[in-house]
């Protein structure tokens, strides 16, 4: 079922929605809800569904969609925060989490739109501040020093600092080069 039925937009459900785990209402409200064309772009659609299955589903996938409430998110925004990265070192950044919460928040509301046992937890999801890093600018003696080592170096990559240099490009927009 796709978000653009007739009888969803007019408030009365196919079917009921959540039912059974988080894990199967995320994936359910991915594919019904934010599929690729109809409702968001398809990198969006990717994102999303990558973040699910690396911040979401393996750690509270299984849990009935009763246990969602303010408390169960708080925890688990928390524990990603502190220990959420892959590798093992550590917790995500502030970002990453308000992201996943953001994510979180969208698939509670739809779930509270169907009145099923998640209605009280998107009132109040809590969604962590992103703190982003203040740029620093380089000063001109930084950058001075900068092109004198690139002068120095034969390896092609130097380019690409250059081109962050006297273009303002980021690391990622130069790399995409």
């Amino acid at each position: 079922m796709k978000n653009t039925n007739m009888a969803q937009r007019a408030g009365a459900p196919e079917r009921a929605y959540p039912q059974g785990s988080v894990g199967e209402w995320l994936l359910t409200w991915l594919d019904d809800f934010r599929s690729p064309g109809d409702a968001v772009k398809e990198s969006t659609y990717a994102l999303y569904r990558a973040r699910s299955e690396c911040y979401l589903l393996p750690y509270v996938g299984n849990a009935p969609m009763g246990q969602a409430d303010l408390e169960f998110w708080h925890r688990h925004f928390r524990f990603l925060r502190s220990q959420g990265r892959k590798d093992g070192q550590g917790g995500l950044s502030a970002r990453t989490v308000h992201d996943v919460a953001s994510l979180a928040s969208m698939a509670m509301r739809q779930a509270a739109f169907y009145r099923a046992e998640a209605a009280g937890a998107e009132k109040n999801l809590p969604i962590p501040p992103a703190k982003g890093r203040e740029m620093r600018v380089l000063t001109r003696s930084e950058q001075a020093r900068i092109e004198d080592l690139l002068n120095a170096e034969s390896d092609p990559r130097a380019l690409a600092v250059w081109l962050s240099l006297y273009l303002g490009l980021r690391v990622g927009e130069v790399a995409g080069l």
